[in-house]
């Protein structure tokens, strides 16, 4: 977390060198989100973002280090830490009214597994595992249930409709999973390097409930038993 609370202040320093314009991402600012979201759990998240918060010089590249409120990683009760329409025109909440259980797409980061579909999976954060958010390497564990987040591509609710119920590879990956069917999942080349391993992690996966963050949402929340 140090470390990228130290590369925050480093884009900070870049774009003042640059000159840009406030909400403009100057190179590295990508990187250092991706690398916030895909490595650290919520709560660190949140102490990452409100450290910078309190530094109002950086207040113009907070869009461009952690996308647009609402943050699934600040609780409802942060909503006084700044004003959402500072930082996105079009937003008005900072937080989410209810804690978020499930990150939205943009706040994803990078993939941990990939199902036979090309469906994005990461370990949930809420799972029990020690290695929860972090490493597909817990789904090694035995154990019953597997909490995991889930996201699909971006796409309008009836070609979800239209695609619901197909077992072809593009068309599947747009829809959540089923409940009762089974997936195949794989560690990605980017999760097994992070984590420092040698062999991808595999599992097969039977789901027992899919729960999307909101009606039109990318990301689900999915139980599964390993099989």
């Amino acid at each position: 977390m140090h470390r990228l609370g130290e590369l925050a202040t480093t884009q900070l320093q870049t774009a003042t060198y640059e000159h840009a314009p406030e909400n403009t991402c100057v190179s590295g600012d990508t990187q250092f989100k991706r690398m916030m979201y895909t490595l650290l759990p919520s709560q660190y998240q949140r102490q990452i973002f409100i450290d910078c918060c309190s530094n109002r010089h950086m207040w113009p590249r907070l869009r461009c280090l952690f996308g647009a409120p609402p943050y699934a990683f600040l609780h409802p009760g942060d909503d006084g830490i700044l004003n959402a329409t500072g930082i996105c025109a079009a937003r008005r909440n900072i937080t989410f009214q209810d804690k978020q259980l499930v990150m939205s797409y943009s706040q994803f980061g990078e993939a941990q597994m990939l199902d036979s579909s090309g469906r994005q999976y990461r370990i949930s954060e809420h799972d029990p595992s020690p290695l929860s958010g972090v490493s597909a390497a817990c789904l090694l564990r035995p154990r019953s249930v597997y909490e995991l987040v889930v996201r699909i591509p971006k796409t309008s609710q009836g070609t979800r409709r239209s695609a619901a119920g197909s077992a072809c590879g593009r068309v599947a990956a747009r829809v959540f999973p089923q409940r009762n069917t089974k997936i195949h999942l794989c560690e990605t080349s980017l999760a097994l390097r992070m984590r420092g391993g040698v062999n991808a992690v595999t599992a097969s996966m039977r789901v027992l409930a899919v729960m999307p963050r909101s009606t039109c949402s990318a990301t689900a929340r999915v139980l599964c038993r390993s099989c």
